[in-house]
């Protein structure tokens, strides 16, 4: 991969974003993992590079712009934009946001063990039994059993014992 006119080696480059990914579409977005085969490849210190379409923002303000605004206040990741072109063609303008990973929570917090959920609250899976019937991720207290939040959560890193830690959060 080339960026800015640098080699950062071999990187994994997928598809991401189920709800904006379309493969009839030309511009889907991407995530770039620049340290797959290497693990010392980075662009000025990142190893992750997430490119989004902006598909549901035709003005491609709001993610920038928020998190600048946010940023005024509180920890945020960056986000800036990115020409894309693919094989030499290109592709168009994309938001690139920093990731929330090991390495953020590293730098703003430096927490090397770090618990990490995937949440996304227009998830609509299946409810387990007896699970109260909310809608998406939204940190509602849904009691004591892990069931009712797997449903809606993503178990990204740390173990088992972690999803205690989310449901003591939300309560």
């Amino acid at each position: 991969i080339n960026i800015n006119g640098n080699m950062v080696g071999n990187a994994a480059i997928v598809y991401r974003g189920n709800s904006s990914f379309n493969s009839d579409r030309l511009k889907n977005p991407f995530n770039i993992d620049l340290n797959k085969e290497d693990d010392k490849a980075n662009y000025q210190g990142y190893k992750t590079i997430k490119l989004a379409n902006v598909i549901a923002d035709p003005s491609f303000l709001r993610e920038v712009l928020s998190y600048s605004i946010a940023g005024q206040y509180m920890t945020v990741p960056q986000a800036n934009y990115a020409k894309v072109s693919v094989n030499e063609t290109a592709i168009g303008m994309y938001v690139n946001i920093e990731a929330v990973n090991k390495s953020f929570l590293k730098k703003h917090f430096d927490d090397t063990n770090p618990v990490l959920f995937k949440a996304d609250p227009n998830w609509e899976a299946a409810k387990a039994e007896g699970c109260d019937k909310t809608t998406g991720a939204s940190l509602q207290y849904l009691g004591e059993d892990v069931a009712c939040y797997q449903a809606t959560y993503e178990l990204k890193s740390g173990d088992e014992s972690a999803w205690k830690s989310l449901i003591e959060l939300t309560e």
